[in-house]
This record gives structure tokens, sequence and C-alpha cells, in this order.
């Protein structure tokens, strides 16, 4: 289950600092997410009263509205819903963490290479005008 695997996310990100799970399992818990929260709200929409119950003469159509109320569908989607919303939240902002992590680790090698190149620079520079003998 969805919600059983990601449990311990938001307190490992809370003590630690970061997460222990790769960008394409945060990718795939997000799909995930996305199919429940789909089924849920497909199953909401095949819950509203069927065609069946238009022609069917009225006591019908009262009693499958009660047993819908009875078991209380339209409050389940809900919780439901708030719940995958709550997870969907949750990986957005694990991925989002891994976003800057990855966009920080792209500018350090960034700001590396310039340095580098800044370094290679300088020295061609010195060899140019003889301070250090070429290579």
């Amino acid at each position: 289950d969805i919600v059983e695997c990601t449990k311990d996310l938001p307190e490992a990100l809370a003590e630690n600092g970061r997460v222990d799970i790769s960008r394409k399992q945060v990718a795939r818990f997000i799909g995930q997410v996305f199919l429940q929260r789909s089924a849920v709200n497909l199953l909401g929409v095949v819950l509203d009263v069927p065609e069946f119950f238009w022609s069917a003469p009225d006591h019908l159509q009262v009693l499958y509205k009660r047993v819908c109320e009875y078991l209380e569908l339209d409050t389940r989607v809900e919780v439901l819903n708030t719940r995958y919303g709550v997870l969907q939240e949750m990986l957005e902002m694990v991925r989002d963490h891994q976003n800057n992590q990855h966009m920080s680790r792209l500018e350090w090698i960034v700001i590396w290479l310039i340095a580098l190149a800044v370094v290679i620079g300088c020295l061609q520079v010195a060899g140019l005008i003889g301070l250090i003998r070429p290579w």
C-alpha cells in the first residue's frame, strides 16, 4: 500500500534533513497516488444514480439513495481524496527537496569548472608572457 511505503518519509526528512529514496521511486509513488485518486474519483462518479433508476419506480431511487447515505459513500470518497491529497503534497515536497539538492550539486560542479577554467587561463597567460615555461 502506498500509504505504508511512504509513512516514514516525513520523519526521515525531519530527522536527517534528507530521505533515502531515489527520484525514480518518488515519481513512481506520485504516479501511484494519481492512479488511486483517479480510481476513487471515478468510483464517486460511478456511484451517482445509474440510468436504470431514472426509469425505475421512485421507491427504487429512494432505496438506492438511502443505501448510499447509509454507506456514507460521499463522505468516504471525500476522506480518501483528502488523504491522497496530503500524500501527494508530501511526495511533491520530497521531489522538490531532491530537485533542490540536485540543482545545488550542479551549481557546485559549474563553480568548480569555472574555477578550473580560470586557473588554466591564468597558466596559459603566464606561459605566454614568460612567467612559466610552456609544457
